[in-house]
């Protein structure tokens, strides 16, 4: 069979260069074949590469109809199904392929690939071994294996297959990508940055490549050049609803952005990935009648270890199941123990990820929900585009994303009147908001034995020590510059700050070359990278926890408060920069908010100073969050099912009459 050429898309189904990804790799050639045969294959491949596949599987067909047995074409054929859908007739067919000649490293190629895109990563990762193995050179085969890995969680094994594909194909953008998004999420974002600028270097109309590293960063404090790389990412590919999401969140992080232009950026998000489904949005066929059963449907990437799980939960448990039957719609692959436990208080659990979103949108409207709500907002794994289908009567966003969807598509946005008193977001917000009587959510606090310390840990320290455990990311200059001020007329003072990557010495070089550019003195700031055995922990060598802004912490106020560490807080002028008000205000210590950057130093200065009031705000703190609004599942679980019952009696009401 005659090679396609270098630069032809690979016959194999992958959509890359054949030389970036079978070529060198292929099986030994079979024994000559009458020329009538090797012409069909050969004019099959070449319609394959042009993607006729019809013709392609024709051809293919007429091979197996004079030797059913000949590997190419069992190999092409199963690429072929692969390709549009056919995964059960796909496998059968490599592996087929693969029992005429065992050693036929394409078809092994395609089966491992084949079976990680359908979940089976444990098989997919032998049979990629096996490939490797019969044929050490092929750099697909290691890059495969290497998402393999990565899916699996084993990072290191991850990186070192996509470094070994890397050696044999340096120029290989999508393994760069891959390689930078391991080490991304093992908290080395120097490093992903330097992959992510080789992969744009290598394919620079990549817009995934460009999202990267807009990801990364991000992840590194660096908004500008991170919104940059996402608006050149959207001019490649306009509606990408997920480089949108990742834009949005980069600007939220951004001090620079005032709430007016984050809203703006969000109505513009919707006019691109919602804009073009207004028209197709079709009646509701629901049954308006305010008082029945409601199917109620949450959709969510996050139903998993995950902080998310410590709000919904509660929730959860105390649902009305005579008034509310439960779907979820769950979008990541990850099932853990947390996942088996939440799927226990559904009525339904939906594995959605495989979903596109009109197939899922379909679902949903097939499953007859009533009220659907985001958990998401603009987070990742998001289903925001499903939503933008508006495939419920009443859409709901809750939780997830501290600002507005976008989406005019999303009925209402959970809130508070102290996370957004009346007056002051509305327009801010595309959604109408619903302001729950107390909280907007309900904090559960994990199941771990770790008990606050009975004294002040200064007793033990000697000097009082701040602290901040937030993503490092919300952490701005200007709160650096706050921090630099209050150490500075407190000199016995120190700060302690959780970092994730702190492992890494080029990041952690750039960190303290930061702390250093806004005043802070390294002599007396404490660097812990983040690690899990440390969590809860670290809370007891802290006197007091500094809230960044303008986006302020959520989990991490609710778990300080838990841990008996009062918390300083500013206040804005919209939803991200009120979350301290609104979680300190229904912990009853509303005292610990200021209003400005000033305010904000002279209250943790003055604390400081004043151990008597620091002694009693602390003493028995858990005992009353615990006992206070924060905590209180059952009246958060009433205050809900209320909102719920209301908003559906809206609809009723307005929509369907």
């Amino acid at each position: 069979m005659t090679r396609p050429g270098r630069n032809d898309r690979c016959p194999c189904g992958s959509g890359r260069k054949y030389k970036q990804c079978c070529m060198g790799a292929a099986a030994p050639a079979p024994a000559p074949r009458p020329v009538g045969l090797l012409d069909l294959l050969q004019a099959g491949v070449e319609h394959h590469q042009a993607g006729r596949l019809a013709e392609a599987q024709a051809r293919y067909q007429q091979v197996l109809a004079l030797e059913p047995q000949q590997p190419d074409a069992l190999n092409l054929m199963g690429a072929l199904a692969f390709q549009v859908g056919q995964t059960e007739i796909a496998l059968r067919l490599v592996r087929q392929a693969i029992a005429v000649q065992p050693d036929h490293v394409d078809a092994g190629y395609n089966l491992g690939r084949i079976l990680f895109e359908t979940g089976a990563w444990d098989e997919a990762g032998d049979a990629l071994e096996r490939v490797i193995a019969l044929r050490p050179a092929y750099a697909a085969a290691h890059g495969n294996l290497g998402c393999v890995r990565q899916a699996q969680g084993r990072l290191d094994a991850a990186a070192e297959r996509f470094r070994a594909a890397l050696a044999l194909d340096p120029g290989n953008a999508s393994t760069w990508s891959n390689l930078g998004a391991v080490l991304k999420a093992s908290g080395e974002s120097a490093e992903a940055l330097a992959c992510y600028a080789r992969a744009v270097d290598a394919a620079p109309g990549d817009a995934s490549i460009h999202a990267n590293l807009g990801l990364a960063l991000t992840e590194l404090g660096r908004f500008a050049d991170a919104v940059q790389s996402y608006r050149r990412a959207l001019a490649l590919r306009p509606g990408d609803a997920a480089t949108w999401s990742s834009l949005l969140f980069a600007m939220l992080y951004d001090p620079a952005h005032s709430p007016k232009e984050l809203f703006a950026e969000h109505a513009r998000y919707a006019n691109a990935v919602e804009g073009p489904l207004r028209g197709a949005w079709a009646a509701h066929p629901n049954r308006p009648d305010p008082a029945r059963r409601l199917k109620v449907g949450y959709v969510s990437a996050d139903l998993r270890r995950h902080p998310v799980a410590h709000f919904i939960e509660p929730v959860l448990v105390r649902r009305d199941a005579g008034a509310f039957e439960l779907f979820a719609y769950y979008n990541h692959a990850v099932k853990d123990a947390t996942s088996e436990r939440l799927a226990s208080r559904f009525d339904h659990w939906i594995d959605c990820q495989a979903l596109d979103d009109d197939a899922l949108a379909a679902r949903i409207r097939a499953d007859g929900i009533d009220i659907l709500i985001d958990v998401s907002g603009h987070s990742q794994g998001n289903r925001l585009p499903v939503f933008a289908r508006r495939p419920a009567p009443v859409q709901v966003t809750w939780l997830g994303y501290p600002f507005t969807s976008g989406l005019t598509a999303i009925d209402h946005r959970i809130s508070d009147a102290l996370a957004e008193p009346p007056g002051m977001t509305e327009h801010l917000n595309a959604e109408a908001l619903w302001r729950l009587p107390g909280p907007f959510c309900c904090y559960q606090p994990p199941a771990l034995d770790v008990q606050p310390p009975e004294g002040l840990p200064k007793d033990a320290a000697g000097a009082l020590t701040f602290g901040c455990f937030n993503n490092f990311t919300k952490v701005a200059d200007d709160v650096l510059a706050a921090w630099a001020r209050i150490l500075a007329q407190l000199p016995e003072a120190r700060l302690l700050l959780e970092i994730n990557g702190l492992g890494n010495a080029s990041y952690r070089d750039s960190v303290e070359t930061r702390l250093l550019r806004l005043g802070l003195p390294l002599g007396r700031v404490i660097l812990e990278p983040r690690r899990p055995e440390n969590q809860f922990v670290l809370y007891n060598r802290i006197d007091i926890a500094l809230d960044p802004f303008p986006c302020n912490g959520g989990t991490t106020t609710f778990d300080a408060l838990w841990m008996g560490v009062p918390v300083v807080s500013v206040a804005g002028r919209h939803f991200p920069s009120r979350m301290g008000a609104t979680i300190l205000g229904h912990a009853g210590l509303g005292e610990l908010v200021a209003d400005g950057i000033d305010g904000y130093v002279d209250l943790a200065v003055a604390l400081a100073r004043d151990e008597d009031r620091l002694r009693r705000i602390r003493h028995g703190l858990r005992e009353r969050v615990a006992g206070g609004a924060l905590l209180d599942a059952r009246a958060f679980a009433r205050h809900w099912h209320a909102a719920l019952r209301g908003m559906w009696e809206r609809w009723c009401e307005r929509d369907a009459g």
